[in-house]
């Protein structure tokens, strides 16, 4: 029987791991402003930003010094839907328009939109704006990028919603957008990092290329690169609002996450995304970093291959959310940094309902359900991960998982050759592609509940059907209908009962196991000012400024 391991042995261990294993997160403030020993997540809540600056130094016009866990995948927005590689491309493109600090939604490319019925959306788009080569923004780039975007594999799941034929230019800062059915949620949709807007003219000139030579209309304008090790903009001069105080970024690669904090200590560096949590505790003390966490729209979880025995039965799949101790794991694993999800979703989304809950830790249920299924005797299973956080979570679920007798082989992988096994076709039946699980983080970037479980649990997302973020093909009509249901219902209090059933559904399903809603463990020099933890992982560097 799987006896709760010792608060301070998994601490010790996962600690231990942290040093030697690097990572990242797919797919996002809190200033503690005390010393403590325990982290519990959301109890101090950063000031949102503000326009006036510190008076408590003088601003240094240099580039920022930033480290992350892994290079991006693409500068090319429509090519990607990756934490690493939105946060690069955050910097450099804008949408119509964005959330601020409290997810509220307000102007960013588009000034202004009325709806003209329940299919229809008016845009009138800021004038003088320019891209980074000079070409003048227009309505004419807003089609030409959502359109781009809807026809690549990987962002259509989030673009797909509006009409293929659904775009009117009325003039240079006009457009009407249209999806095929009503969808409420078209203006967060807009706001998503799929939705940047890009230059026709210079994605037209570079083509397969223009990854390499990215050009937006953002604060900062790339400069280099060097593949795997780090990525170079600079401020954009000619940008239409608020000029950034900092003359630029570097992005540094650095997969470890201990070197990340000693650059931090060192001043090598002046922010980094990702602390493990075991030195995020480490930073509460520290005089001279700062730590930002914020518990987020993020959710982790193990992805269960459905489409593959032994998890083609509900039985085996309710037995490992019953065995894994989701609370054990947020406890010692993760410090304290983090809650447990409601389900297939963070509590932090406006239309989530708090009083579904997951299931109570109980192993005698789970032995239960896996002789119902006729595997008391268990079966060996792969996991995949990708980086150090959730390779320590494996250890301990693998643990977990021996009091139902299931061995789990853990498999680490950098986060490209991840992708490529977890979003991989690999037979001609459809199959999915070679692995019986993985654990993943997802943040919906829209801030709307649709963008989750359209993404994660539709059967037009699914791997099966030539999609792809659907990963396991999880498909049930009842799921499809209650999504679709959601997604034409205007009224929120209407939706909000919808995805309550939703929830309570896929809890009963259980095609993942549900872990922890995530939080975002940013550090940065305490003579970094402005910096703000977004929710939806869309994180902007254009406020941050230095002071000497």
């Amino acid at each position: 029987m799987y006896k709760k391991l010792s608060l301070v042995l998994l601490t010790v261990f996962a600690a231990f791991v942290l040093v030697a294993c690097s990572g990242d997160n797919e797919t996002v403030t809190n200033n503690n402003e005390e010393a403590s020993t325990t982290a519990p997540a959301g109890e101090n809540v950063e000031a949102p930003e503000v326009d006036v600056l510190d008076t408590d130094g003088v601003v240094v016009d240099r580039h920022l010094n930033v480290a992350m866990p892994a290079f991006p995948q693409s500068m090319d927005p429509t090519a990607i839907n990756e934490i690493q590689s939105s946060l690069i491309n955050t910097q450099m493109y804008e949408t119509l328009v964005t959330r601020t600090y409290d997810m509220e939604i307000v102007p960013a490319l588009a000034t202004s939109w009325e709806r003209i019925d329940d299919y229809t959306v008016e845009f009138h788009l800021r004038e003088g704006v320019y891209f980074h080569n000079g070409e003048p923004f227009t309505a004419q780039d807003v089609v030409f990028s959502l359109t781009r975007s809807q026809a690549h594999p990987i962002t259509q799941a989030i673009m797909g919603v509006i009409d293929p034929n659904g775009f009117e230019v009325i003039d240079d800062h006009t457009v009407r957008i249209s999806t095929t059915e009503p969808f409420a949620p078209l203006i967060p949709f807009l706001g998503h990092n799929t939705a940047f807007i890009v230059s026709q003219v210079a994605a037209e000139y570079y083509g397969d290329d223009f990854a390499n030579n990215p050009i937006g209309t953002g604060p900062f304008m790339f400069d280099s690169q060097v593949h795997g090790d780090s990525i170079t903009l600079v401020r954009n001069e000619n940008f239409h609002g608020e000029l950034p105080q900092i003359s630029g970024i570097n992005f540094r690669i650095i997969p470890e996450p201990a070197q990340r904090l000693v650059g931090l200590r060192t001043g090598e560096l002046d922010l980094s995304f990702d602390l493990a949590p075991a030195d995020a505790l480490t930073v509460l003390n520290d005089d001279d970093v700062v730590l930002h966490d914020r518990v987020n729209n993020q959710v982790r979880y193990i992805s269960l291959n459905v489409h593959r025995e032994p998890f083609d039965d509900v039985r085996v799949r309710q037995a490992f959310n019953y065995v894994i101790d989701t609370e054990l794991l947020i406890e010692t694993i993760l410090e304290g940094f983090g809650e447990p999800a409601v389900g297939p979703i963070s509590g932090n989304m406006p239309l989530t309902s708090r009083d579904v809950t997951l299931p109570t830790w109980n192993v005698a249920r789970a032995q239960e359900l896996m002789a119902e299924a006729g595997h008391a005797d268990g079966f060996s299973i792969t996991m995949h991960v990708h980086n150090a956080v959730n390779q320590n979570l494996a250890i301990a679920i693998s643990d977990m998982l021996s009091d139902i007798n299931v061995d789990v082989d853990i498999v680490q992988l950098e986060s490209a050759a991840f992708f490529d096994v977890i979003n991989g076709v690999n037979t001609a039946d459809g199959e999915n592609g070679d692995w019986d699980t993985f654990i993943i983080q997802f943040n919906p970037g829209t801030g709307d509940e649709d963008n989750m479980y359209r993404a994660m649990f539709h059967s037009e997302n699914a791997v099966v059907n030539g999609a792809t973020t659907n990963r396991n093909s999880f498909i049930l009509d009842e799921v499809d209908g209650l999504i679709d249901a959601g997604s034409v219902e205007f009224d929120e209090t209407a939706r909000a009962a919808i995805y309550a059933q939703l929830q309570a559904l896929l809890l009963e399903e259980s095609p993942w196991v549900f872990l922890d809603a995530g939080v975002f463990l940013h550090a940065s020099r305490n003579n970094v000012r402005g910096y703000t933890v977004r929710l939806n992982g869309q994180q902007t560097l254009q406020h941050v400024y230095i002071v000497e």
